[in-house]
């Protein structure tokens, strides 16, 4: 067995590793073949930690997933490494993940590719014995990793009723006469909007992410820890909902001035600190209340029999058969490579004629001007048209049509779901399928209320790929992706039409206008939009 290119020695103070050069070669060749594929992925994620608050824990994880490693080195150095193609199992699915995220432009997609490769790279290269003892580090990782906007608003949304839901009533008791509707709270002489910040959807991820390190050090048994971490939630949601009455109550006892007090910044510090406190208090009384000892491998270092008695369990690999896994890892993560850059060459597609040509007059309607007078905007639009059009005695409609030729990376279009304008929420949001004229019989969009204070917007919004409407984002990229691989292309169009509000009970008529507009103008985006091949 001396042909072990990968042994272990006795080393001063402890055990430490002999490794031979072809290993370190190995690893160099993979980590910079994974760079190349990954790294233009890392500069917004590290961009993302500091602009989004909810996961600005994510700058911490690597560092404490390395701790996680560390406190078990004397451990790792007693087991033998051993080169595993059982590892691509895990490479190739991520490089598929990887491929379609950059195909559509989906950070969120090629992030977590990113960490699933290095996961299975870590288990193709070091062996499935090693990888088992450090496996929780790595898929701790995932947790650095922010979620989808789309996600995160959709939660947050959630959330903030709930909370409101639940002030409502909590209020009455102390006495606070309080009428809600929706994620808004009418008090006497002010209203009170349970706002994204206010819906606790920051501290859940981080309180998540630090409750899943401190239990890995609790001994207790699995199922506890499990407890533990999920507890995470109704201590978060318990905490801002606290916060919320808290703040609501000041406003009404005392003064409207406290809203925007420092105790209104300060709370959502110091009932993020009040959960993980109540976190920790529930660990310890589990850990007390069902003391128990924990068997498992020693976190000592062992002795040089036990270090044998491992090795001769895992015969070692010869030299010359070590290099096929690395060496088939290396041949698929250039493949990706390659076709990442390929599929990032898409052609750039024009507009058949001027976005401005689009229907001057539409149900009655006429352009108010020809310049850019609403008030949304998509600042990752090519080619945009934006218009205000009205009528004697009507209600005005807001359209705006938004066009890349291309979608590459950040230079994807944006959800109006998501862009939403600053002041302004969305209510709720129904899927619609109305008439349509043309190739398609009819057009898959969404309805969405919006509110700012007590001035509402009705929106009909969906997305266009060249005949084809789309309510959801996902098919929409669904749809990218097809277009990418099998007509090399990647165009798209957005479309946002917008009505005042101003008495809910008219919410028929505003639906009846827009859809008006909606048949109108989808035949006058046919002739101007790029043809499907």
């Amino acid at each position: 067995m001396n042909e072990n290119p990968k042994s272990l020695e006795l080393g001063a103070g402890g055990w430490k590793r002999d490794l031979h050069p072809q290993f370190w070669l190995q690893a160099g060749l993979l980590s910079a073949i994974f760079l190349l594929l990954f790294a233009p992925a890392l500069p917004s994620l590290y961009n993302d930690w500091f602009e989004f608050k909810q996961f600005s824990h994510g700058l911490l994880v690597p560092f404490i997933s390395a701790y996680l490693i560390w406190q078990r080195k004397s451990e790792l150095s007693a087991i033998p490494i051993r080169s595993c193609s059982w590892g691509l199992t895990v490479v190739l699915p991520a490089l598929l993940l990887a491929l379609i995220g950059k195909t559509i432009g989906d950070a969120f997609s090629e992030r977590i590719a990113m960490v699933l490769c290095l996961n299975g790279l870590v288990w193709l290269l070091l062996g499935w014995q090693f990888y088992k003892r450090v496996s929780f580090a790595f898929i701790y990782l995932f947790l650095m990793i922010p979620l989808p906007y789309l996600v995160v608003k959709e939660v947050a949304y959630q959330l903030r009723i709930v909370d409101a839901v639940l002030a409502a009533p909590a209020l009455r008791l102390l006495g606070v006469p309080v009428f809600r509707e929706s994620y808004y709270l009418h008090l006497p002489e002010v209203t009170l909007e349970v706002a994204d910040l206010c819906s606790g959807i920051n501290s859940i991820f981080s309180l998540f992410a630090l409750g899943g390190a401190y239990v890995y050090f609790t001994p207790m048994r699995g199922s506890l820890k499990l407890l533990a971490v999920l507890s995470t939630f109704p201590f978060s949601i318990v905490i801002n909902l606290l916060r919320i009455i808290v703040t609501a109550a000041l406003s009404y006892y005392v003064s409207l001035s406290a809203l925007n007090m420092l105790i209104h910044e300060l709370t959502g510090t110091i009932t993020f600190f009040i959960a993980l406190v109540l976190f920790i208090l529930l660990c310890e009384h589990l850990q007390r209340r069902f003391a128990t000892v924990i068997v498992g491998p020693s976190r000592a270092a062992p002795s040089r029999s036990t270090a044998q008695d491992i090795a001769a369990t895992q015969p070692a690999l010869a030299a010359e058969n070590s290099w096929l896994p690395s060496i088939l890892a290396m041949v698929v993560l250039l493949a990706a490579v390659y076709l990442a850059n390929n599929l990032s060459s898409q052609q750039q597609l024009r507009l058949t004629t001027e976005l401005a040509s689009v229907a001057p007059k539409a149900a009655g309607y006429r352009a108010a001007d020809s310049l850019e007078s609403g008030f949304y905007k998509d600042s990752n639009a090519e080619v945009q048209l934006s218009r205000t059009y009205s009528s004697a005695g009507e209600t005005p409609v807001e359209v705006y049509v938004g066009f890349n030729g291309k979608q590459q990376g950040a230079k994807s279009l944006q959800s109006p779901k998501l862009q939403i304008p600053y002041g302004w929420n969305y209510v709720w949001i129904e899927p619609v399928e109305l008439p349509a004229t043309g190739a398609h019989a009819s057009l898959n969009a969404n309805w969405m209320l919006m509110q700012n204070n007590d001035i509402r917007h009705l929106v009909l919004y969906w997305y266009q790929v060249g005949e084809n409407t789309f309510s959801g984002e996902l098919k929409k990229r669904m749809a990218l992706v097809r277009n990418t691989v099998f007509h090399h292309r990647s165009d798209a169009a957005v479309v946002r039409l917008a009505t005042p509000v101003p008495d809910l009970d008219k919410l028929d008529q505003a639906k009846s206008r827009l859809a008006g507009f909606a048949a109108e103008l989808y035949p006058n985006l046919l002739r101007v939009l790029p043809r499907q091949n």
